[in-house]
C-alpha cells in the first residue's frame, strides 16, 4: 500500500478526522484497510485533474485581470499541478461491493478513474450525499441510486453512457451548476477577481467544473 495512504488511513482509524483523501496516489484498487473506517464520511479517490486544472488555467488567462500579480501566481500553481498529474499513471479499475460498510459516508469522489461498472452495494450507503463519477468509462449506472434518498449531487459527465438514467439527483447536479456559473460569471463581470477565483475553486471541489 501506498505510505500516504497508510499515514492518512491511520489518522482515520486514530479518530483525528472523518476525511479521507487518497487522490492522486495512482490507486488502482482501494486498500482492505479502507473498509474498516465506520466514521469515514468522505473519501476522495480523485486519480487524475487534468480537465479541472486546465479548464481552470484557460479560465483565468482569459480574465481581463489577466496581468495580476495574484492571478499570475494562480495560473503558475495551477499549471505546475497540471504537470504534476501527468506523472499519475494508474486509476481505478473496479469499486470493491464492500464500500457498503462505510455506512457514515457523505462524500464519494471517484472522478478521473477507469471505473466500468459499479455494484449495486453502492446503494446501500444511508447517508451518501455527494457522488462523483465524471470522466470514468461507465456505459450505464444501476438503478438502485435512486434509492440513496440523501443524495444531492450525482456527477456522471465524461462516461460513455449509452443511456442517461432517470434520477432526480441529476436535475438537481445540473441546477447547482448552473447556479454557480452564473455567480462566477457575474463576479468577473463586477471586476471582483477574488470573488470570481474563490467561486471557480468551490465549483471544482463540488464537481461542477471539469
Amino acid at each position: 500500500m501506498h505510505y500516504k495512504a497508510s499515514q492518512r488511513i491511520e489518522a482515520v482509524r486514530a479518530g483525528k478526522t472523518d476525511t479521507l483523501d487518497l487522490s492522486h496516489l495512482g490507486l488502482t484498487e482501494l486498500p482492505n484497510e479502507v473498509f474498516s473506517l465506520p466514521s469515514l464520511r468522505v473519501l476522495n479517490v480523485r486519480n487524475l485533474m487534468l480537465f479541472s486544472n486546465q479548464t481552470m488555467i484557460d479560465l483565468m488567462k482569459e480574465s481581463p485581470f489577466e496581468q495580476d500579480p495574484a492571478l499570475l501566481t494562480l495560473i503558475e500553481e495551477a499549471e505546475h499541478d497540471l504537470r504534476q498529474d501527468l506523472l499519475v499513471p494508474k486509476q481505478l479499475q473496479t469499486l470493491d461491493a464492500r464500500i457498503s460498510q462505510l455506512t457514515a459516508l457523505e462524500t464519494l469522489d471517484l472522478g478521473f478513474n477507469q471505473l466500468t461498472h459499479l455494484p449495486e452495494t453502492l446503494s446501500h450507503l444511508p447517508n451518501l450525499r455527494r457522488l462523483l463519477l465524471n470522466d470514468n468509462q461507465l456505459t450505464a449506472v444501476p438503478t438502485s441510486l435512486a434509492q440513496l434518498v440523501r443524495l444531492e449531487l450525482l456527477d456522471l459527465t465524461g462516461n460513455p453512457l449509452e443511456t442517461k438514467p432517470v434520477l432526480t439527483q441529476l436535475d438537481k447536479y445540473e441546477a447547482y451548476k448552473a447556479h454557480f456559473k452564473q455567480q462566477r460569471s457575474d463576479a468577473f463581470r463586477a471586476k471582483d477577481l477574488d470573488m470570481g477565483v474563490w467561486l471557480f475553486q468551490k465549483e471544482i471541489s463540488y464537481g461542477l467544473v471539469l
